[in-house]
Parts: C-alpha cells; structure tokens; sequence
C-alpha cells in the first residue's frame, strides 16, 4: 500500500524555496515576524507574529502532510480564540484567499501568511473598530449539517402547503421518525386542516408510515408579534409554545416566521432543535421526453439480480406502474450483487421489490405476483400471470429461463407486445441484451436461432456460456460480481427505455448485442461489443377468412353454450 512521504524530504528544493520566501517577505515588511520551524504531530509548522499596527496575532503556519497538494494553514498558536468571523470555529484556521477549493501547487506559503495579513487588517482597520472584509467562502448545506443530529426534510409539495398557512393559523398532522446511528430523520406525512379532508404528503412514500416511529406534528405560521419559544429548558420551552396552540402531545413543532421555517423536538421533558432542510427548486434531472414513462406499464419477470436492477432504474427514470414475478426467496448470499439488502432477506424478492420501487417512485403502482410462469403451478396461476402481462407496454425477461422464454416469446408475438431479456455470461466475462418488436424484428424463435448461429460460428457453444447466474437447488450459484450484472443490467434499462418511448428512429440500430466484459475465448478486450445481424421478418401468414354463413354458424354456436352447456358436435 502507498503511503505519504515527508514532502519536506521527498522535494528539498521546494522546502528551501518555501524558508526562503518567508525569510523574504519578513524583511520587505514591517507587520512579519517568523518564529521557530518545529515540528508539532507529524507536520512542519512556522511559528509568525502578523502585526496590523495595534494588534499583534500570535499564529502558526502548518504545512499539512499532503503539501504542497493541498494548502498550509493558520490558526491561533495557542488553539484558542475567534480572530476572525473568516475562521472555521474558535482556534480554528482562518478561512483565507487561498483554499482547497482554489489551491494550486504552484502557490506558496508566503501568499497564505500575506492573505492573513490583508484579512486580519481589513477587518480590525484601527483600535476598536471593525469592518467586514469581501468573502468569496460559501457554507455548503453538508456543512451546515455535518453536526446536526435531529433533521427535518421538507418535500417541495408540503412548502407549498405551508405557504398557504396564514399567520395566527396552526394546524395539527401527523410525521414519521427514521432512526439510524448517526441521526434522526423526520418526516412530515400529512396535516389536517380545518373544512377540508386531511392532506397527505404525495412525496413522502407511503412505505415510510409502516417502517418508521410515528409523531404528532403541530405546525403555526407566527404573527409579526409572536416569538419563536425559547430552548434553554423545556419549562421555558413550554411555556413559550402553548400560547401558540402547541400541546404536551406534539412531538414537533414547526413554526413559521416571515420566510424562516423553524422547528423543535420533545419527549418527555427533553427539547431540542431541529434542523430544517428546504425543498431544493426545482431542476429537472430527467430529459423532458422521460415523462411519457409515468403512463408506461412493464413487467418483470425474474426479480433476481438483474431484475431487481432493472426495475429500480425504470422507476428511477420515471416508470410508476410494474408487474412483477418471480417466487423466490432473498437469500444473504444473493447480496452479492442483489438491489435490495439485509433489511429484505427472508422476503420474497416480489414483495421486497415491489417496496423498493415505492420508495424510489413515491406512488407507484406495482402488482406482484410469487410464482414462476414456467414453474409447476397450476395452469389458471399461469393463465393470471398471462392476463396481467397482456396489459403491459413492455415485457421484461430476466429469468434466463428458456421455457419461460418460450411462453413469452410466443405471448409477445401474438399481443404485439414488445419483449426483452437479457443474460450475464459465465464467469462474468460479458451479457447478452435482445429486443424483440412485433412487426419490426423476426419472431423470438428465429431471433434464438441467430444467436446460436453466431455463438456457433465463433466456435463457443451457447449453452456453456449463457446460463442462468442464480441457480436453484443443488446446482453451484455461476460466478458473476455487481459489476457485471449492473453493466448487463443498465444497458438493457437503455434499451427497454428506448422500447417504451417508441423512439423512431431508436437509438439501438441493432437488436440484439452481445457485450464484453473481461479477456476470454469471446472476447480480447472489456467494452468489446458485437452486434448481431437478425433475419428478416418472415412473409405475414394470410389469416383463414370465414364466409358470411360460416360465421353465422360459429355466432350461432356461441348463443347455444351461452344458455348452457352444447355438445361441440
């Protein structure tokens, strides 16, 4: 493993030049004096005096381990005192012209010690009086959060319910507490104003109110005289909230002052703040076309590690509405390269899925099914399954099941629904992704028979190569890492996005492509891709045309088992 070396020894030159241009610059000037050169935990620091006139600051300049890529510091020698409203924390370093976000190696230490002068100096211009310097230092949300314990997230759809809140109003509502190591999250589900059904929070999954803590929630807009309550006890707390309507009850209060949302905490006697994150505007990080897939309906059969991959990116993308099957557990060594995790195991992948999906696409619409459509069910299960997929936009076959293929290959051809299925190789080295568009592509069988033939012509046997990654039973699980099945995975959501926006011409001019993923027999290189070429469409079978007394014959037929039960003869 690789370690930092001493930067002062690795690079004397730089070390030399660095003395020196301090030396320099202390006797060009009268407000430098330089200390001792030391060494305190590990790091090279300068001992300095930065005088402004009727201040002396006793400061330390530190050379970091990774100088010179990244920049010294100065703080207080003393690791004491706020110097500075440009200081990050009492003792802390000044926040100077010259920071990680802008530091360059070819700065010197020198121009750090002189940007703490001209900030020093700017700010305290002569004896008792102060001025504020130009500050180029943003505070990044994460910073402000890096301490906070308790938060409270706001959708933007809940903002713009409280903003019709009017002032001396307060209503109550409901929130749910996520607890975790490091924080408490909550959430506001729902609130109940006065004439009007209670309101639910479309953003917040719905998942959320039977996995988490649930709270009461009381929300005020103030009036301009009104007060936020005090903190410093919960007497005090108390006594400055119920004036406002609050009650011993509510859990978390939210008060509302001009544009400012503030909120606090209690249980028991206890009360706190609580950190309040704003609903970031709105910027879409979707194309504008990516809003057709709300209205798209897709099936996945398989809910395995492709499937499960699969799914989630659609939902991401913009899918509400899923069918998915498959009846298998979720097992801890799926967890190799499965979307969910430990909180699933023991689950039926369907059902794990399916809340999964929920909780990416707030109010999905997501039916399962645990059953296999090939597996030894009943054929009315299957005959269900069937139905269900006759409704869908796009099929999705991540079984790498060939008799599942088979019935859903025909299934497609005679729905005119399009179909796609994808397979990881062996090992990992590569997948398969194929699409099939009645009308467009040959029928699923020939399509088959083109792979093969293209497997054949390279001297590789298709059936040593693409097999089913998850096994069941005592076959040995095939050796695929995340990687390789996310790969496989996110290029056929491309495609099955692609499919359901009916882009014409699509962006896939083949149909079916055969993708590299490590050096093998198939392969010489990773990202090795091959397109396969595909017959053309057999010539439609003219449809056997009835005559008119023909039909009158079979309508007759029908009326006769409508009133009971007729003999085919």
């Amino acid at each position: 493993m690789a370690s930092l070396s001493l930067w002062f020894l690795a690079d004397q030159a730089r070390f030399r030049r660095e003395r020196e241009a301090l030396v320099e610059l202390a006797n060009r000037t009268d407000w430098l004096n330089l200390g001792p050169c030391r060494f305190d935990a590990g790091c090279m620091v300068v001992d300095c005096d930065i005088d402004i006139g009727h201040q002396v600051y006793q400061a330390v300049l530190r050379f970091p381990e990774t100088f010179p890529h990244s920049p010294p510091s100065i703080r207080p020698r003393d690791g004491q005192g706020r110097w500075s409203i440009h200081q990050f924390g009492d003792g802390g370093d000044l926040c100077l012209e010259y920071r990680p976000d802008n530091w360059s190696p070819e700065l010197m230490a020198w121009q750090m010690v002189e940007s703490a002068y001209r900030l020093l100096q700017g700010e305290n211009p002569a004896p008792n009086e102060h001025a504020r310097v130009a500050s180029a230092h943003r505070t990044t949300e994460g910073q402000r959060l890096r301490a906070a314990f308790s938060r409270l997230p706001l959708t933007r759809a809940l903002e713009e319910r409280l903003s019709q809140l009017l002032p001396g109003v307060g209503v109550r509502g409901s929130s749910v507490l996520y607890l975790t190591e490091d924080n408490v999250v909550r959430f506001i589900t729902g609130l109940d104003f006065p004439d009007e059904d209670p309101w639910v929070d479309p953003d917040v999954p719905s998942m959320l109110r039977s996995e988490t803590w649930k709270a009461r929630v009381y929300v005020r807009r103030l009036v301009a005289h009104e007060s936020l309550p005090s903190t410093a006890c919960y007497a005090e707390f108390s006594a400055g909230s119920e004036p406002l309507g609050w009650q011993a009850t509510d859990q978390l209060l939210v008060v509302m002052k001009d544009d400012a949302i503030h909120a606090y905490q209690t249980f028991d006697d206890y009360v706190a703040p609580v950190s309040v994150i704003r609903a970031a505007p709105v910027a879409s990080r979707l194309s504008d076309e990516h809003r057709l897939l709300a209205d798209k309906h897709v099936a996945v059969l398989g809910c395995g590690s492709m499937g499960s991959k699969i799914a989630t990116m659609l939902a991401r993308a913009g899918v509400k509405k899923f069918d998915l099957v498959d009846d298998d557990i979720l097992g801890a060594d799926n967890l190799v390269r499965h979307d969910l995790d430990w909180r699933e195991v023991g689950q039926h992948k369907v059902m794990a899925l399916a809340n999964r999906i929920r909780r990416v696409r707030p109010g999905a619409d997501v039916r399962v099914r645990t059953q296999q459509l090939a597996g030894q069910e009943s054929s009315r299960s299957s005959e269900t399954i069937l139905s269900r997929l006759a409704e869908c936009d796009l099929i999705i076959d991540a079984t790498a099941n060939p008799a599942a293929g088979n019935i859903l290959s025909g299934f497609a051809q005679t729905t005119h629904i399009p179909l796609l299925w994808a397979e990881v190789f062996g090992g990992g080295v590569g997948g398969l992704i194929a699409r099939h568009r009645p009308g467009i592509e040959p029928p699923v069988p020939l399509m088959r028979r083109a792979i093969e033939n293209w497997f054949a012509d390279r001297g590789i046997a298709p059936e040593l190569q693409v097999e089913t990654y998850e096994r069941t039973g005592d076959e040995a699980p095939m050796v695929a890492d995340d990687a390789d099945v996310t790969t496989i995975a996110a290029n056929t959501t491309r495609m099955a996005i692609d499919a359901l926006l009916g882009r014409d011409p699509s962006y896939f001019p083949w149909s079916v492509y055969v993708m590299g993923l490590s050096p093998c027999d198939l392969f010489a290189q990773p990202f090795e891709t091959h397109p396969i070429a595909l017959p053309e469409p057999p010539p439609a079978v003219a449809e056997t045309v009835l005559t008119e007394e023909e039909v009158g014959e079979e309508i007759s037929f029908l009326q006769r088992v409508l009133a009971g039960p007729t003999e085919l003869t």
